[in-house]
């Protein structure tokens, strides 16, 4: 069997997938998937092979560049992943691999689920995932997706885990009226999965009435859960 590894940090967590591993293809030098962080298409894209404390540094300058407090978009994803591990395993987790991992353990028997804290954030403030998918014929072709719909494609298709690379993310740059809130309940403040996790992101409209709402849990579902219900329910509210 062949596994992907890139800070391999998830030996700590699934001791026993390794095992069955025949071939282990280290996957940090590929210059795709370490491009230098960007503005594009009204987004910040980062690199799905970035480590978490350069994504927070990263996060941390276009905060500063963009006027950002603590509510926005941004803030949100980098309170998430500040609360992550510690720095020893930020120096050497990847967001695609933190990605991977809850993608890799949302089917049934596939281990128990992930509750990745970024990853809320990131499906909460509509990012999106850049990822190249192999097909039959040994090409690759290039997929934009949100979180959410890689997720069900993923349910859809548990296969597909075989077949695809994530490439990099496209982050949500913060957004007029708009009030993002990230929380995390674990037994430690660093150094602890979350028991459950959660992003808020409300974007108010005339009137301060409610325009856009999201409300995603982890640790609920074996994926980034949304309340749909509630969100309906809020939008228009004042």
């Amino acid at each position: 069997r062949l596994r992907l590894v890139h800070g391999n940090t998830s030996f700590g967590i699934y001791k026993d997938e390794f095992a069955p591993t025949k071939l282990f293809a280290d996957i940090r030098l590929i210059p795709e998937l370490n491009e230098a962080s960007r503005l594009e298409d009204g987004a910040l894209r980062v690199a799905a092979g970035i480590d978490y404390n350069a994504l927070i540094a990263e996060l941390g300058a276009q905060m500063k560049l963009h006027c950002c407090d603590e509510t926005s978009s941004l803030a949100a994803v980098q309170f998430m992943a500040r609360r992550t591990a510690g720095r020893i395993v930020r120096n050497a987790a990847s967001l695609g691999g933190n990605t991977m991992l809850v993608l890799a353990h949302m089917a049934a028997g596939s281990g128990e689920p992930f509750p990745s804290d970024a990853l809320t954030a990131l499906a909460a403030t509509g990012a999106r995932v850049v990822y190249l998918h192999l097909d039959g014929a040994g090409k690759f072709h290039q997929h934009v997706n949100s979180v959410a719909e890689l997720v069900q494609r993923v349910l859809d298709h548990p296969t597909l885990l075989d077949e695809i690379v994530l490439r990099a993310f496209l982050l949500a740059l913060p957004a007029e009226n708009q009030v993002v809130l990230a929380q995390k309940v674990a037994l430690r403040e660093v150094n602890a999965h979350s028991i459950v996790n959660a992003c808020t992101a409300l974007t108010f409209g005339d009137g301060a009435a409610v325009d856009q709402a999201a409300l995603v849990f982890g640790g609920i579902a074996p994926y980034p859960w949304h309340a749909s219900a509630t969100e309906a329910a809020l939008r228009g509210q004042t």
